[in-house]
């Protein structure tokens, strides 16, 4: 359920290019569950260099409409959000998407798997809100897993009160037993491992949901849920741009080269999606006798070459729910198995692929649904490398931090951005921070105050002050080639929607006087720590 922190370390799946398993003995930095490893850094390069086709005259209108979004920087309403897309429409050429006009935009059906704690619980606030901000299309359920019942009691009230009244009857929370239990095979519980509720959760929610049902007998979800489109993401992740099944608009996406060949562009049944993760094909070293259950399974089938191309994914996963439903049984199934035999961090990332090739599900394999690591090559970088040039602005957090981010974020813009921010790394540059683990579990109350924005021409900055010390020359730590412009897009980014969602938590939700300054200061606050201790 994303529980996993920002520099995390555990055992490197020990993978070299499209190899092994590792013996869990050397270690790595992790993003949480995202596994973006240094050593993946270098053995995947970007293979791409994308630079969208823009004619000379769309670039000028996008320009114009960037500058007006950025003299009209402020807090985003919807009155705001329908002017600038109006004005998007009349200002952009007819191949321009239109705001939600597909009849089965409405069919898309967000979910996160989350436990009960205070460290979930502003995550999952945040990705609701940037869903809210962007008109995010379709239904969004938190699925939150063995909450006691006082805790499921407070939770729903607040949810109801701060989330589902205000922002959209269609984000919703859904509760399930408690399911992260390592149990031993006389059922004797003697670990905790919370990833469990990933896989676990998401089967709950499909069998008990009213937004969804299932056949008991057949084993299928019911008739008139089938074709939803499941989108499963991580509670650390916030959108920019809309989560679809149609990935055909070749300047919004990216593929690495081996998943080009017998390249598919929607989800459909048998025609699963997800990002691409570092996970090599780990789990072909893994005992799928055991796991599946069947000598014959298909994921025994699966050669090195397939496996590579079509099943090291991770959040979002995108499916129909019909396949979505069948994984999430077998990820069930798998999951105790897979981390009986590497009882890491990965077991339940490995057991999905597992689970997928079991059943015959390659997946499409796309880089642009993610940016979390900015070392690593596979995700939507050379979207935020490009921005500047794309946008004829000279500073990605002006960019980012004031009214003409609305425009990018729309279905109107022809500027590709990642589709959602994973923010379970560490972001430096100079002495501006952000990472999880220091984000206050209070952010969102009337009496926090809001972040700190950074500089305008933070990207233009060449060094990072590493937590815990002070702005000093002998302490600086240069930043190299894409380096600034990645670090500051990250955190202008999520300073942007975290203050916004401040604004609107203590418009909405707060009767006497909020605090709204923005004084926060994450690095300032992580070194202050220090020196009292």
């Amino acid at each position: 359920g994303g529980t996993g922190g920002d520099n995390a370390v555990r055992g490197t799946a020990g993978y070299s290019g499209s190899n092994a398993r590792g013996d869990g003995n050397s270690l790595a930095k992790l993003c949480g569950t995202c596994v973006l490893f240094v050593m993946l850094c270098v053995a995947v390069p970007v293979f791409y260099h994308h630079q969208p086709d823009i004619q000379q005259q769309q670039q000028q209108q996008q320009q114009q409409q960037l500058n007006e979004g950025g003299r009209n920087a402020k807090l985003r309403s919807d009155t705001m959000f329908t002017t600038k897309t109006e004005e998007a429409t009349s200002s952009t050429s007819t191949k321009t998407a239109t705001v939600t006009t597909d009849d089965n935009s409405n069919k898309v059906h967000i979910v996160f798997s989350t436990d009960c704690s205070s460290f979930q619980h502003w995550q999952s606030y945040l990705l609701f809100y940037s869903a809210y901000r962007i008109h995010q299309p379709g239904k969004i359920t938190r699925i939150a897993s063995g909450c006691t019942d006082e805790e499921q009691e407070k939770e729903l009230a607040w949810h109801t009160e701060h989330i589902s009244s205000v922002m959209s009857e269609d984000f919703r929370i859904h509760f399930t037993p408690h399911f992260s239990a390592v149990k031993d095979e006389s059922g004797k519980v003697n670990g905790d491992y919370k990833f469990f509720n990933k896989p676990m959760g998401l089967k709950h929610w499909f069998e008990n949901s009213p937004n969804m049902g299932v056949d008991g007998n057949k084993g299928t979800v019911l008739p008139e849920h089938e074709d939803t489109i499941v989108a499963l993401l991580d509670p650390d992740q916030v959108l920019l741009k809309h989560i679809s099944g149609d990935m055909s608009d070749l300047k919004l996406t990216l593929v690495s080269n081996i998943a080009k060949d017998g390249r598919k562009f929607k989800v459909e049944h048998g025609t699963p999606f997800g990002q691409h993760y570092g996970l090599g094909v780990g789990w072909k070293k893994f005992n799928a006798d055991e796991i599946t259950g069947d000598p014959n399974s298909n994921a025994k089938k699966v050669g090195q070459h397939e496996a590579s191309k079509h099943y090291p994914v991770g959040p979002p996963y995108i499916g129909t729910a019909r396949d979505m439903y069948q994984i999430a049984r077998k990820w069930v199934e798998f999951v105790p198995k897979v981390h009986k035999e590497y009882p890491y961090l990965l077991a339940e990332m490995y057991a999905y692929c597992m689970a997928a090739a079991h059943l015959n599900l390659p997946h499409q394999v796309v880089d642009h649904l993610m940016i979390s690591n900015v070392n690593c090559g596979g995700e939507a970088w050379p979207f935020v490398d490009a921005l500047r040039q794309n946008t004829g602005q000279e500073n990605v957090c002006e960019t980012m931090m004031t009214g003409s981010v609305d425009y990018l974020n729309s279905p109107q813009s022809t500027i590709p951005l990642p589709t959602v921010i994973h923010f379970c790394q560490r972001y430096t540059i100079g002495d501006t921070f952000f990472g999880k683990r220091k984000s206050p579990h209070d952010f969102f109350t009337c009496e926090h105050p809001l972040l700190k924005e950074p500089a305008f021409d933070l990207d233009h900055l060449t060094f990072k002050i590493p937590t815990g010390k002070a702005l000093a020359d002998e302490n600086k730590e240069v930043l190299k080639g894409h380096q600034p412009v990645r670090e500051a897009f990250t955190i202008c980014s999520i300073t942007r929607i975290m203050n916004e969602a401040g604004e609107f938590f203590k418009s909405h939700g707060c009767k006497g006087d909020a605090n709204t300054e923005k004084s926060y200061d994450m690095h300032a606050s992580f070194l202050k720590k220090k020196k009292q201790q």
